[in-house]
């Protein structure tokens, strides 16, 4: 018998921190396309000016042209050791469902008052106790 699909672990990361959860309590606060509107990068647009590069220590100098380049820059985490963050308790359907947060409450909060804007507003409780609300 298989892992049920909604049970599975996603990361959501923004600049300075990242939240941990299910993908079923994901779907619950952002809708089934949570990834398109949370998950999705931001298009950048990068500039090389022009320079010369030598292939060979003492070899002939080539002279590489200005040009742009343009890529999709996904906010991430770096991961290392054991889970990092800290447990906190988002309530969804008179539920409390545990997910980890990575990075501050406030930097949390920020981000859910802008490109992390759920559906409708929810509460969540750090593991001291602490009430938040994901409204602004």
């Amino acid at each position: 018998m298989g892992m049920d699909p909604k049970a599975r672990k996603f990361t959501l990361s923004w600049d300075g921190g990242y939240l941990t959860a299910t993908v079923g309590l994901l779907e619950s606060i952002y809708g089934q396309d949570f990834m398109d509107k949370v998950g999705a990068g931001k298009a950048k647009t990068i500039t090389v000016k022009s320079h010369s590069r030598t292939r060979v220590i003492g070899g002939p100098a080539t002279t590489v042209a200005a040009h742009q380049y343009g890529l999709i820059e996904y906010p991430r985490f770096i991961n290392g050791g054991a889970a990092g963050g800290q447990p906190i308790e988002i309530e969804k359907a008179g539920s409390w469902w545990t997910v980890r947060l990575g990075g501050s409450v406030q930097d949390f909060k920020a981000w859910l008052s802008g490109a992390g804007k759920p559906l409708s507003p929810f509460q969540f409780r750090t593991a001291k106790g602490a009430v938040y609300s994901s409204a602004a």
